[in-house]
């Protein structure tokens, strides 16, 4: 545990902020957020992902408790608990879910902090409390901030994408050079559960870009309303959404619904082609259970608790 840990831990955050313009834990005013949902972009369809964060408490312990499991207000696809960084001579204890073979649980475990990056850090925290020395030292002092600054961003990018580590399951994941120079957590975290992801939702169509709630209301009532199924934004639409999901077909020139029992979803209204939004943007689990891009899956498992050591 940290020396400094509640001090730092705003620090931390900001550091999250000015690396990832949508980091979700801090908000507007500065305050710490413990836990946020966000949206990943993955093959043209929102994926939420809770994110939380974690720090020991005075006894070195964190307790690792999934909150989607027993909050059904987050319903979720993923959860990824991102953990506070740690000394050498301070290992923390984690209790922990012990259903290793969990696949919608993540821990982001950042690498250990060293002893001289720590005394970075808490110079820069002290330059940054006492507005006097810029008084008194004026440039010099101001120089010494933003030299100190610039150490501090290397060492948080060290610190979770350098050295960090993703662990799921039984196995633990190094971030990709991808993910290292993504702009925001959304392109950072969607490539790193891309895979995880692809492996839970086997039969999830390609979108070739994402689907929104308007583009669907087109959709529907253009194509499968009957409105105006020969518009070439209408086509484009169904070029782009409908024919992966196997609810359209090209015929001729144009595409047009598709009325086979190939169809991959059902949901046509008898003599009113009528499809609604939820239908359009279902997808199926592999363990069955289906999740729409509106509302993504809640996961029931419930996931009892166990101690390990980091």
């Amino acid at each position: 545990m940290v020396p400094d840990a509640p001090i730092l831990e705003n620090l931390w955050q900001t550091m999250a902020r000015q690396r990832f313009s949508d980091w979700p834990l801090l908000d507007d005013a500065g305050q710490i957020k413990p836990n946020s949902d966000l949206v990943l972009h993955w093959l043209g369809l929102g994926r939420h992902v809770l994110l939380s964060w974690h720090t020991p408490d005075a006894t070195g312990h964190i307790t690792l408790k999934p909150l989607m499991h027993d909050d059904k207000t987050w319903p979720c696809d993923w959860e990824v608990a991102l953990l506070a960084p740690i000394t050498a001579d301070q290992p923390i204890v984690i209790s922990a879910p012990p259903d290793k073979e969990s696949d919608t649980f993540a821990v982001w475990r950042p690498a250990v902090l060293a002893p001289e990056e720590l005394e970075t850090l808490r110079r820069l925290l002290t330059l940054r409390a006492n507005p006097s020395f810029i008084k008194d030292f004026g440039e010099a002092a101001r120089a010494a901030e933003r030299t100190h600054a610039a150490l501090a961003e290397r060492i948080w990018t060290r610190l979770y994408l350098d050295e960090g580590k993703l662990v799921m399951g039984w196995a633990e994941f190094s971030f990709t050079p991808d993910a290292k120079s993504a702009k925001t957590l959304d392109q950072c975290l969607s490539g790193m559960l891309a895979p995880l992801l692809g492996a839970r939702y086997p039969q999830h169509p390609i979108f070739r870009r994402s689907l929104d709630d308007n583009e669907v209301a087109r959709l529907v009532g253009g194509l499968f309303g009957g409105a105006s199924p020969n518009d070439p934004e209408i086509q484009e639409l169904a070029q782009l959404f409908a024919v992966p999901l196997g609810l359209a077909t090209l015929r001729g020139t144009s595409y047009a619904l598709e009325t086979s029992d190939n169809a991959l979803i059902g949901g046509l209204v008898p003599g009113g082609a009528v499809l609604t939004a939820a239908v359009v943007a279902t997808a199926t689990a592999a363990d069955g259970s289906t999740s729409e891009f509106s509302a993504p899956l809640a996961v029931t498992t419930e996931i009892p608790a166990q101690t390990f050591t980091v």
